[in-house]
């Protein structure tokens, strides 16, 4: 009874403040930017679709392992440094162009660093010498991803031109794939065209951060420092994060199941799709949600709260429908050698709500000023992640992850919601 009370008190806060200016930005650039990731996503999901029925299971799951693995380095590379630059930015407009300018040479400064080890990655992963080349030429990705450079204008709540990096970023990817990769032998081009389309997502969204009026970007050495001391715990946390998100491929890699890789990762397309629906609607709510805390430290608490359990349930949803028609889906985006991956699929859209609470709950954490539990419940949840894919890859094969991916998201709501819990009023 205490439970459904609590929750309809979340709710009746939520729908006050979405009724207010502020919710209603919100609401205005979530839908701008959500939109605009639907359509990046699905042209990202539209090209890998082609790239797995083009290349095969094999040569798919070389791409997929140099694509997620992408995904780790862009974390090391970013350091936590733009979700606290975004928080920055949101709080003290006055003076974003030191912000930006500053915590932009720190990004640049750990991207050719993040590169630099990738490549050494993709030489010592690679089996034979294409499989080195492939991932190699992933390399380029760790500095121009799409997310890059958008955390300036998340910030400034400018959410159109973030929406039309994303859209670029996709246009472009699904071209250049279509026009580089027509057969297995041009495996290469993958990695090409997405690096690429990187590119000029992020030449876009430099020049018009560059030409934001009355800016004037900044180096502050003891700013600088100050921002990199800050975010320490943050940016470990990002980088467990990242790895904990691409664990499973990474293991499945390493353990010489390249075929299971191209399963697991068309399979994962789909939550992972919706997933990042959880991290557009936070880029939308940091903003807002930290000047709120500024006046009120239980409303954004609780506003934060809230948007989880709402999250969570039309997640549900979305799961349960997915998982009954699971067969059919698989099916029809890749063909019949894909519905052996219907388990793992189910496992994970089982996971699907307790994932987007999940990241709506720790994307907050900066605001509140808590980024140790950032480090503290993801770190717990790698170590579930870590033992169960040791532990059930070899037995289960492509289902082991699956099952471990829902395991370690049992435990991250449960931490968080412990965490927000303890630290109320």
């Amino acid at each position: 009874m205490n439970a459904m009370k609590g929750s309809a008190g979340y709710y009746r806060q939520l729908v006050a403040f979405l009724s207010r200016p502020a919710g209603r930005l919100v609401i205005r650039n979530f839908f701008t930017v959500a939109v605009a990731n639907g359509v990046n996503r699905a042209l990202k999901f539209l090209y890998l679709a082609y790239l797995a029925r083009v290349l095969g299971a094999e040569y798919f799951g070389i791409v997929s392992l140099g694509y997620r693995a992408v995904l780790f380095f862009v974390a090391l590379a970013d350091f936590g440094l733009s979700l606290q630059g975004g928080v920055e930015v949101a709080k003290r407009r006055e003076e974003a162009g030191e912000y930006i300018g500053s915590i932009g040479i720190l990004k640049l400064g750990f991207s050719l660093v993040a590169c630099l080890l990738f490549v050494g990655f993709g030489l010592s992963m690679g089996r034979t010498v294409l499989e080195q080349r492939v991932l190699a030429l992933f390399a380029p990705l760790v500095i121009f991803s799409e997310v890059a450079f958008d955390w300036p204008l998340q910030g400034l709540e400018q959410m159109h031109h973030v929406a039309i990096s994303r859209v670029l970023n996709g246009v472009l990817g699904w071209v250049l794939v279509h026009l580089l990769v027509s057969s297995r032998n041009e495996v290469i081009g993958a990695p090409v065209a997405m690096g690429l389309a990187g590119f000029a997502s992020v030449l876009y969204l430099v020049i018009v951060v560059k030409a934001q009026p009355t800016m004037q970007w900044g180096w502050n050495p003891a700013r600088a420092w100050a921002v990199l001391g800050s975010v320490l715990p943050l940016g470990i946390s990002v980088i467990v994060l990242r790895l904990y998100n691409n664990l499973d491929i990474i293991l499945l890699g390493a353990m010489g199941r390249q075929g299971d890789v191209g399963l697991y990762q068309a399979v994962y397309m789909i939550p992972q799709f919706l997933w990042t629906l959880g991290l557009v609607l936070m880029a939308a709510a940091i903003p807002p949600l930290a000047r709120l805390a500024r006046r009120s430290f239980e409303r954004a608490r609780r506003f934060t709260q809230g948007l989880a359990l709402i999250v969570a349930g039309v997640t549900l949803l979305l799961g349960l429908v997915g998982g009954i028609f699971a067969p059919w889906l698989l099916t029809g985006l890749y063909g019949e050698d894909y519905v052996r991956g219907t388990l793992a699929f189910q496992l994970l859209l089982a996971a699907l709500p307790l994932g987007m609470a999940r990241t709506v709950l720790q994307q907050a954490l900066p605001v509140f000023g808590w980024q140790r539990w950032f480090l503290t419940t993801i770190g717990a949840q790698i170590m579930v992640k870590l033992v169960l894919n040791v532990v059930l890859i070899r037995s289960l094969g492509l289902v082991g992850p699956a099952v471990a991916v829902v395991a370690s998201e049992v435990v991250g709501v449960f931490g968080l919601v412990i965490v927000f819990q303890r630290d109320a009023g």
